[in-house]
């Protein structure tokens, strides 16, 4: 919500204007959106045919869950980033045992999450993509 707008929800994506500045002779952006609650995104390179720069509304959730972008959950899949290793790792000398340790094989197990993969994966056999994309059309 903007306070600024009357209680309005701000759109999610604003397009700059300029205004020719007559002095220095260029164009010049005017009426920025306020720097908290956009984010500056591209440049143009002709102000006169702007294309490429435009301001997106920050959200506190991830861009899947918002509702007011995206119509229903996402499809995306999820994959763990770890970083270092569950085999061959050397068991170092620990004072408390507080070191992880594979059930199964009793080796030492140094893997923390460094992050989250997303990625919207679609495999096709090229035959069957063809005919849909001739149905399609």
């Amino acid at each position: 919500m903007d306070a600024a707008s009357g209680g309005k929800i701000a759109p999610m994506i604003i397009k700059p204007k300029y205004k020719e500045d007559v002095r220095l002779g260029c164009y010049r952006e005017v009426d920025a959106p306020d720097t908290v609650l956009y984010e500056e995104l591209g440049w143009d390179r002709d102000p006169m045919n702007p294309l490429e720069k435009h301001y997106r509304r920050f959200v506190t959730t991830e861009l899947e869950d918002e509702t007011s972008i995206m119509s229903k959950p996402s499809e995306f899949e999820c994959y763990d980033l770890k970083r270092g290793q569950t085999r061959g790792a050397s068991s170092g000398f620990s004072l408390f045992g507080s070191k992880k340790k594979d059930q199964a094989t009793g080796e030492e197990d140094t893997t923390t999450k460094m992050g989250v993969f997303k990625a919207l994966i679609s495999v096709a056999h090229k035959e069957t993509e063809l005919e849909e994309k001739m149905f399609i059309s």
